[in-house]
């Protein structure tokens, strides 16, 4: 079919919206949880790779909100692992830092690059260290580092992992994951 004339003007004009209302639809459905939606919607051809208007991608609002279940069927329908939000934020960043063991090695199992980096250089290593947010941390901090995260990596100013360690439990854990000695916790 060949769009001309008015008409094609028309649908040219308002595809941008359509895309946005589309994203808004799915996005919404991923952050309510409703996952017969979102494959509903994914069949439909509603696309994963658009962010919202404050630039969070689907895969990133499924781990930020702890749903192992929608993270997977968003990785299973070609959802970018390593895409970053507006932020610079992966969702295996955003897993560490909410706590969420199982989705940060369902991630990593599934080939999130470990060492990326994020806002200041950041890593999803240094991220987890600084967390205080659950228990789980430690066990993070074991899978990233099992998957090859650079302790010694640093960011943008010149701080490693460690250095962002919330506790000494956490500066205990990089320590022994990673082999690490004589280090202290600052």
């Amino acid at each position: 079919m060949k769009i001309t004339g008015i008409s094609g003007i028309i649908i040219l004009t308002l595809f941008p919206i359509l895309l946005s209302a589309q994203t808004i639809t799915l996005h919404y459905a991923i952050h309510q949880g409703d996952i017969n939606k979102v494959r509903e919607l994914l069949n439909k051809g509603y696309s994963l790779h658009k962010k919202d208007r404050i630039g969070n991608t689907a895969l990133n609002l499924a781990a930020f909100s702890g749903n192992i279940e929608m993270v997977k069927l968003l990785v299973d329908y070609g959802a970018g692992i390593d895409d970053k939000d507006d932020r610079g934020n992966t969702a295996l960043m955003l897993s560490a830092q909410k706590g969420y063991s199982k989705i940060v090695k369902y991630l990593l199992d599934n080939g999130a690059y470990v060492n990326e980096t994020g806002k200041n250089g950041r890593t999803s290593l240094m991220i987890a260290a600084a967390s205080k947010i659950t228990s789980n941390n430690v066990i993070i901090i074991e899978d990233l580092i099992m998957y090859g995260a650079d302790i010694n990596q640093t960011d943008d100013n010149g701080n490693t992992a460690l250095d962002y360690a919330s506790t000494k439990e956490i500066a205990d854990a990089i320590q022994l994951a990673g082999g690490v000695k004589g280090k202290e916790l600052k």
